[in-house]
């Protein structure tokens, strides 16, 4: 049942199977949720479309950083949340750095805990 004020995620990431989870996950909790497989297709939406949030990975053809570097260029306010499989120090502050809200390695966060941040974040409760 969606309604004009439903929130819109866009999700950038390779991997379908998290992709899915998250895809289910959000929309049972009441989010509109657009998927792509790489970041060249991410900025092409976000060109075009107006999203609330958009989740990312990095390790992906066209990385999340390079994502989160062009939409800094482009003075972008929309909040930014990434979920990778890397989990260096390093990236996790680069990320930060290029304006992401929040850094979750995949291998240890639940997708409900995404969800559950999400939903905070965006003052949604599914």
């Amino acid at each position: 049942m969606e309604q004009s004020n439903t929130k819109k995620i866009l999700i950038a990431d390779d991997d379908e199977l998290m992709a899915r989870a998250l895809i289910i996950r959000l929309t049972k909790a009441g989010f509109a949720v657009t998927h792509v497989l790489n970041g060249k297709d991410a900025l092409d939406r976000l060109s075009g479309e107006r999203f609330d949030l958009i989740l990312s990975d990095l390790a992906m053809s066209t990385s999340g950083f390079e994502v989160l570097e062009e939409l800094r260029s482009r003075g972008n306010t929309v909040p930014i949340i990434v979920h990778s499989s890397l989990a260096q120090e390093s990236d996790v502050a680069k990320v930060k750095a290029l304006g992401a809200k929040e850094f979750f390695v995949k291998s240890q966060t639940k997708v409900d805990d995404i969800v559950g941040y999400i939903e905070k974040l965006l003052g949604q409760q599914g």
